[in-house]
């Protein structure tokens, strides 16, 4: 049984791709569940869609994700293969350190993948060497210093806020949406800030923000009421399809006396392309936030140099084990008499 894995992330499928991937999970899951049952695990963060797998072989593996790219290309059609546990056990360190992140280094995708991890449905083929990812990130991390970094996309935005003169006494700051995000968001308990979260349905869970933040909590279709005085607007949704156009801006024209500052932090995106185009907007999305934090902060690239580094070491460790365990296995399945030559 060997093992392997196809996936896309924000280094090799554009951002459509990824929204369309997120929006075809449970396809995606009924595919897999039909080809490979009870052999596969589907991971989805915010920037990648991968599915985890064994096989009998080489071959039967490569089948496998050929036909899965042919019947998903509108996702998957520059698609990344990694065959063989020794490529897996290294793939799966990078993300565990936040390597292969956007924002690079990340404590959160830690917590994504024990959670992940630990789900009653996760296969058993798949638990030993997940058991061994998630044991060595965890000290890779202690051991280079990535876990000292509690920078996060709330941080990230708030500079971004300060070095455009937005932080004042009372900014107020909309966030739509009730997950991960706007939990981080929640917990940073900015001092400046009046902070107002947006359910779609029911409040019960940002109300449970709102305590958090010591804000608000409205419902969605409150929202248009509280624009023409916000500062800011985050999008943190998982909804399947843009929140706000220009037009739900529209009636803002005219009556707006500063800057909106839009975040989109969303996948798929929660606001449309034109909203750019409205004159009193500025929008802003992850990527354009990322390069500029990086330009600024050298402690979070030692760091990341460090875990490359104990990341190459721990991979080579764990190949050698392989190789050392497959060739006690075969000694073990010779003859007596081949075993005294």
């Amino acid at each position: 049984m060997i093992f392997y894995l196809i996936g896309i992330d924000y280094k090799t499928a554009t951002l459509k791709e990824r929204e369309t991937a997120i929006c075809l999970r449970k396809e995606i899951e009924q595919y897999w569940q039909q080809v490979s049952p009870g052999k596969f695990a589907l991971l989805n963060t915010c920037n990648r869609t991968e599915i985890y797998a064994a096989a009998l072989s080489k071959g039967e593996a490569e089948t496998f994700a050929k036909s899965f790219k042919a019947n998903f290309a509108t996702s998957f059609r520059n698609a990344y293969f990694i065959y063989g546990s020794d490529k897996i056990f290294a793939h799966g360190l990078r993300l565990a350190c936040g390597l292969e992140s956007q924002l690079k280094g990340e404590l959160q995708i830690m917590q994504q993948l024990e959670t992940w991890f630990n789900q009653d449905s996760f296969p058993i083929l798949l638990k030993g060497i997940w058991k061994k990812i998630i044991k060595a990130g965890k000290g890779i991390r202690t051991k280079s210093g990535l876990d000292n970094n509690k920078v996060n996309i709330a941080e990230i935005v708030f500079s971004d806020l300060n070095r455009n003169n937005v932080l004042r006494e009372r900014t107020k700051v909309i966030i739509v949406g009730t997950g991960k995000i706007a939990e981080i968001i929640a917990r940073s308990k900015h001092s400046l800030f009046d902070f107002i979260f947006v359910a779609r349905r029911e409040k019960s869970k940002s109300k449970v923000l709102a305590r958090l933040a010591k804000g608000k909590t409205i419902l969605y279709d409150e929202l248009p009421k509280y624009l023409d005085e916000a500062d800011v607007l985050i999008g943190a949704t998982s909804s399947p399809h843009y929140i706000l156009r220009a037009d739900d801006f529209k009636n803002l024209s005219g009556i707006r006396k500063s800057l909106l500052y839009v975040y989109d932090l969303a996948m798929p995106r929660d606001f449309a392309e034109d909203v750019n185009d409205l004159s009193f907007v500025r929008k802003k999305d992850l990527n354009g936030l990322l390069s500029t934090f990086y330009q600024q902060n050298s402690y979070v690239i030692r760091c990341l140099k460090l875990a490359e580094k104990f990341i190459e070491e721990k991979a080579y460790e764990y190949k050698e084990y392989l190789n050392n365990e497959k060739y006690t296995n075969w000694l073990t399945a010779q003859p007596a008499c081949a075993k005294t030559g």
